[in-house]
């Protein structure tokens, strides 16, 4: 028979759990935020009983748990949703205005009487290092039986925000740790969100496609305007035609707030818009007329173009040359009458 290895039943995650993962909420009020700064797992006892004998009366298990009390300690919101949540619903049980506070209390949305309305269950997830679900501990019938004061300073130097303590009674719970059982909860990133948008080109021609290529953090949402509409995952791109000059811009939304990146598309230059630059030829090989014939072939060919013509200058003086020196530079006379830039002399 083969050893057993060394390791064999011993625990896989050598990680300690940390107390401070955790999270809270009740099926009652599933809309209430109960932002916890303290919650604990209940003690629970097994009660004994006494079996006689003549030596030493021995002690056996009993029959029946002992459940302590569920305490959490919540911050309390600006709007006192998630306090007045459990103040409403201990006034309801104890109704001490009028029996209508209870009945207002069981009565189900569907406007039908249900005394199971005066209790709800809860949960409170366990969370590990990287602030995954790691187990779930479910209550079962709970319903508060205190829900601490909250008092006002007007002479506090600080401002320490309102925590309040409630109490709980309830059936029984459950401890679930396997991942098949346990609902993950997902847990976002309050950091603000990036996000990044840019086009594999800035200028296209008409009915052409554009790629639109984004990366983002923390955001829930993405979306580009324009018609483009809604994004799905962090990273990713999307091909558009284009129509025309335009300017896409994205929007990442996440629980730290929200931030934009735009891009904007021209269109190509068309030959009515490109700019075309002439330069006399002062070789010997060109006549006078064969420039004169090109000038006027391009300028006819191309009516709704400018032109440039590169006019050089005399040798050492940066002056125009004269109309003596036109027929040495090849230069046609009406040359000059196009000419709308000068530059350096040509040597």
């Amino acid at each position: 028979m083969a050893a057993p290895h060394p390791f064999t039943g011993q625990i896989q995650n050598r990680n300690f759990l940390s107390p401070v993962g955790f999270k809270f909420t009740l099926a009652k009020e599933p809309k209430v935020a109960f932002f916890c700064n303290s919650a604990k797992i209940p003690e629970i006892s097994l009660g004994t009983h006494i079996q006689p004998s003549y030596l030493k009366d021995i002690d056996i298990p009993g029959e029946k748990i002992i459940y302590s009390d569920l305490s959490i300690k919540f911050l309390v919101d600006e709007n006192m949703e998630n306090y007045m949540a459990i103040h409403n619903w201990v006034t309801g049980l104890g109704f001490p205005e009028t029996a209508k506070q209870y009945q207002d209390l069981i009565t189900n949305e569907d406007l039908i009487k249900d005394p199971k309305e005066a209790f709800s269950d809860g949960s409170l997830y366990i969370l590990n290092s990287n602030y995954n679900t790691i187990a779930t501990v479910k209550f079962i019938d709970l319903f508060p039986i205190s829900l601490s004061s909250l008092e006002f300073n007007a002479t506090a130097n600080d401002i320490q925000y309102f925590t309040a303590d409630v109490s709980f009674k309830y059936t029984y719970y459950k401890i679930k740790t396997s991942k098949s059982d346990i609902k993950l909860i997902p847990i976002v990133s309050s950091k603000p969100p990036t996000v990044s948008l840019k086009a594999n080109k800035e200028a296209y021609n008409i009915g052409g496609t554009v790629i639109l290529s984004w990366t983002s953090t923390n955001a829930t949402s993405l979306s580009i305007n324009n018609g483009v509409g809604v994004l799905n995952g962090s990273t990713g791109s999307v091909s558009v035609i284009y129509n025309g000059p335009i300017t896409y811009t994205i929007t990442a939304t996440g629980p730290g707030g929200t931030a934009t990146s735009s891009v904007s598309l021209q269109t190509l230059p068309t030959s009515a818009t490109r700019l075309c630059i002439a330069i006399i030829d002062e070789s010997d090989s060109q006549t006078t007329s064969g420039m004169e014939s090109l000038w006027t072939q391009f300028r006819t060919t191309y009516p709704n173009r400018p032109f440039y013509l590169l006019q050089p200058t005399n040798p050492g003086f940066g002056s125009t040359v004269t109309n003596s020196n036109y027929d040495t530079l090849r230069c046609p006379d009406n040359f000059l009458n196009e000419t709308t830039v000068n530059v350096s002399p040509l040597i």
